[in-house]
C-alpha cells in the first residue's frame, strides 16, 4: 500500500460448512495480474528489501492446521486475504 491507504480485518463463520474465516484487505494497488499466482511461491517478492518468505510460511502454517489461505486482487482496487479454518465444531471439549 506504500504506507497509505485503509487497512480492514474481519473475521466471521460460514453457517453452510461451519468454516471460521480471517479477511485482511487493503485499498491500495493490487497485485498485477501477471504475478497474481505467484504470491505464495517461496522466495517470490516484488519488494526491493522483500525476501519472498513471508506469505509462503504463512500459507504452510495454515494449511498445516486443515486450513487454506486465499487471495482475491483487483488492480487499483485493492487486495484480499482469506485465511479459512474449519469447519468449527458448535461445542468443544476441554
Amino acid at each position: 500500500m506504500d504506507g497509505r491507504g485503509s487497512l480492514r480485518i474481519a473475521s466471521s463463520v460460514r453457517e453452510s460448512t461451519g468454516e471460521a474465516i480471517v479477511s485482511v484487505s487493503d485499498d491500495g494497488p493490487g497485485i498485477p495480474s501477471e504475478t497474481a499466482d505467484q504470491v505464495f511461491d517461496l522466495f517470490f517478492t516484488t519488494k526491493a528489501q522483500g525476501t519472498g518468505v513471508g506469505l509462503a510460511m504463512a500459507k504452510r502454517l495454515v494449511e498445516q492446521q486443515g486450513g487454506r489461505l486465499e487471495v482475491a486482487s483487483r488492480p487499483r482496487e485493492g487486495t484480499e486475504f482469506r485465511v479459512v479454518l474449519g469447519p468449527m465444531s458448535a461445542t468443544r471439549s476441554a
